[in-house]
């Protein structure tokens, strides 16, 4: 890596606890304010444990598109659904405070 870019690594768990599944489940996460001054280089996303025919949202970027979900994304009753997301990020304006 150069000196100021670095891969971080998240992961989001989302457990339902309701007494039905929940249709059209999106989770939402905006990079570019959470990582600010930095700037997303790249994003990798991939998805366990939703059903539905919706999947990992592949034009995730962080910024333009914060949806992690497709649509159609259902999480199960009692299930439990997890995002994995390795974000590059260009810290060479600085790091988030």
């Amino acid at each position: 890596m150069f000196p100021f870019v670095f891969d971080v690594e998240y992961r989001i768990t989302a457990t339902n606890i309701g007494n039905q599944a929940l249709l059209n489940f999106q989770v939402t996460d905006d990079l570019s304010t959470t990582l600010a001054p930095g700037t997303v280089v790249s994003t990798d996303l991939s998805i366990a444990g939703f059903a539905g025919s919706g999947g990992a949202n592949t034009a995730f970027d962080g910024s333009g598109d914060i949806n992690t979900l497709e649509s159609d994304v259902i999480l199960p009753l009692d299930g439990t659904g997890t995002i994995s997301l390795t974000v590059r990020v260009d810290f060479s304006a600085g790091f988030p405070s």
